[in-house]
């Protein structure tokens, strides 16, 4: 749990990064450890897409738009793979680091204008208004009867943000979660919004 105010009454907010601090060197390669001990973090996550295409002209670059600080430092909406379309959202973070999501076709300007700080490329939300996301939209993608790795970042109502991490790949004993066993947990164990 990351409380939205520290000691002092300041907001903790949510920022991204990229590796050696380069988004367009596509050679740029760094593990979240050596991010987090260069940077002072507490708490470090890979997120987002890069191009896996070697023949794409944005080969290991990211997919789709990413806004950092308030501005849009990439849009590549018009290479993204046929098989995105529909599925992935916006993972966004406003100014007063509120965490919300938007539809794939929403412009950067649109996300800029609703007051959005960060923003990049991620999965099917799983809960919105503390519902689970596959009640509201029984076709939503994603993978939610199949156990799987996830790591999901949910927020309270008092703006509190829970992290939320799982295995699913590896041995035996990482059986993983599907994303009605995830949103059902934050929404019954940790009340998020």
């Amino acid at each position: 749990t990351i409380p939205h105010l520290d000691k002092s009454g300041n907001v903790i907010k949510l920022k991204q990064g990229f590796a050696n601090d380069e988004i367009e060197n596509p050679l740029a390669n760094e593990t979240p450890r050596s991010y987090s001990k260069r940077h002072g973090n507490t708490l470090t996550t890979n997120a987002g897409y890069f191009s896996m295409d070697n023949t794409s002209v944005i080969y290991n670059k990211p997919q789709g738009i990413v806004i950092h600080d308030g501005r849009v430092i990439c849009d590549n909406t018009e290479f993204l793979p046929e098989t995105f379309v529909n599925v992935l959202n916006y993972f966004a973070i406003k100014e007063d680091n509120t965490l919300t999501y938007y539809p794939q076709n929403t412009s950067a300007q649109t996300m800029i204008n609703d007051g959005v700080k960060e923003a990049v490329l991620g999965q099917t939300p799983i809960v919105v208004d503390g519902t689970n996301y596959k009640e509201l939209y029984p076709d939503a993608p994603g993978n939610w009867n199949s156990p799987y790795p996830h790591t999901i970042y949910a927020q309270k109502s008092n703006k509190d943000i829970i992290v939320m991490c799982c295995n699913g790949k590896g041995t035996t004993d990482e059986q993983g979660m599907n994303l009605n066993q995830c949103a059902n947990l934050l929404i019954n164990d940790y009340d998020v919004e």
